[in-house]
């Protein structure tokens, strides 16, 4: 009898002590918390900056008269109310156009900025025209601060340094059977001054080079023969590149 009460005592020492460690236990290990109280705590993810449409609020503020009369209302208050689905790759708030093509009469008006400073843009505008395709009809200069919503023009002549076709042929061998065009070519540009009836168009990856050629209408087998007069912009204005 006594052995068997000796027994019973031995096991519920034993209890007492299993439910002592498994305290301790829980004790030495507060960190483990349950997982709500982590679920609770974590941080809400960043709210992305949406863009805004720089180019758009551009061409707003340049004069109505500026735009050739065949970008009519219609397409003009397209370009400029339409709200765009910015992505910055295909759909860049630093560029926009507008264009009438009805007929094969080309009309198009372009905007495209590039960053001066932390707090404006250089703009450039320029206008196309022509009929089964199209030429450089206008181009205007301006610094644009968002800030403060001002557009303020500046002279081209001041931002492009001036250039001739002659140029474009420096160090080209002309084939034989281009050279009565190209003498043709040159007449036909002779004495011309600025950008006006010459093809522009900003290339490089960041499209901060602006490329002249000869107008591909009635020339077009020089474009890939010619080597472009280029202005690279250097975080103010363009500058000719030698």
């Amino acid at each position: 009898m006594k052995t068997y009460i000796a027994a019973i005592v031995i096991m519920a020492i034993a209890a007492l002590a299993g439910c002592k460690n498994n305290t301790q236990t829980n004790q030495e290990n507060p960190e483990q918390k349950p997982e709500t109280e982590n679920v609770a705590t974590q941080e809400p993810e960043a709210q992305e900056t949406p863009l805004i449409d720089h180019a758009q609020n551009v061409l707003k503020l340049i004069d109505r008269s500026l735009i050739p009369e065949r970008i009519n209302d219609s397409i003009y208050m397209d370009a400029t109310v339409t709200v765009r689905p910015l992505d910055d790759v295909y759909v860049s708030p630093y560029s926009i156009s507008a264009m009438n093509g009805e007929g094969g009469i080309y009309n198009i008006v372009y905007v495209d900025l590039l960053p001066r400073t932390a707090k404006d843009y250089f703009v450039l505008f320029y206008t196309e025209a022509g009929v089964d395709g199209s030429v450089t009809d206008l181009v205007k200069t301006y610094i644009y601060n968002p800030e403060a919503g001002t557009l303020n023009e500046i002279p081209v002549e001041e931002q492009f340094a001036p250039f001739n076709v002659n140029e474009m042929f420096e160090g080209v061998t002309v084939p034989d059977d281009l050279k009565l065009d190209y003498k043709e070519l040159v007449k036909n540009y002779a004495g011309k001054k600025g950008f006006k009836g010459f093809d522009i168009r900003l290339a490089g990856e960041n499209r901060d080079t602006l490329e002249v050629r000869p107008s591909s209408i009635g020339f077009g087998e020089f474009w890939d023969l010619v080597k472009p007069v280029k202005y690279a912009f250097n975080g103010e204005g363009f500058v000719k590149v030698k």
